[in-house]
């Protein structure tokens, strides 16, 4: 029996808005740089609510595709999508049942995948066990524990048979609510920290973080879905 599997396309999406129309073609820009060997290129996408951001999101994660061996008709992303605020949650330490205390890696998230989608950066987050004068502090902490890890993750493979250590990033796609204006004093740097919006920078060329704030919103064209 064929399976016929929906994803989301960038087809989808109403380019007759001329920032979605931008939007899209910096997601074609995308593609473009990471196959000419900048595996490490990145996006933020900001812009309030129901503007198409998750779907842009999910339409670059699902760009990279393969098929599971013995289900040819079906195909999944290579890559991984994450909630930020639960993921932010699932990086804090936590106690096994024996009670041992674990504190997880940011590798057993990031793995070797080569585009990691971070929706919703700004969203509210409740941290378990966390003073509530802490909380800001210890979410700082833990995206710079993610975000850095990316930036600098290294991976082993034979090159001219020699086996070397070479860098491979993957690229992280941000979806926020939050305003990127002002730099270093905008709401989303001073929701990550400046250590994190400093490594952001590298990661996202002049280019590509990219404002949807006149875009309206799509959810209410369709009933407030």
């Amino acid at each position: 029996m064929n399976t016929t599997m929906t994803y989301p396309k960038l087809s989808d999406l109403d380019t007759s808005h001329p920032q979605v129309g931008a939007a899209v073609q910096v997601a074609h820009n995308w593609a473009r740089e990471k196959a000419n060997g900048n595996p490490g290129i990145s996006m933020i996408l900001s812009g309030r609510y129901g503007v198409g951001k998750t779907h842009l999101a999910k339409a670059i994660l699902w760009s990279i595709r393969y098929s599971p061996e013995g289900l040819d008709d079906i195909e999944i992303p290579v890559g991984r999508f994450f909630l930020a605020s639960k993921l932010i949650i699932e990086l804090g330490p936590f106690t096994d049942d024996t009670g041992m205390l674990h504190h997880p890696s940011p590798d057993y998230f990031a793995g070797d995948a080569p585009i990691i989608v971070l929706d919703d950066v700004g969203g509210q987050i409740s941290m378990p066990y966390i003073k509530a004068d802490r909380q800001k502090e210890e979410i700082q902490a833990r995206y710079f524990l993610f975000v850095d890890h990316c930036l600098n993750r290294e991976t082993t493979m034979w090159i001219d048979d020699e086996l070397k250590v070479v860098e491979n990033p993957p690229s992280l796609i941000i979806t926020t609510n939050l305003d990127l204006g002002g730099g270093h004093g905008s709401e989303f740097a001073q929701h990550v920290g400046g250590r994190v919006w400093d490594r952001l920078q590298v990661m996202c060329p002049a280019g590509f973080m990219i404002g949807l704030d006149g875009v309206p919103s799509w959810r209410k064209k369709v009933g407030g879905r």
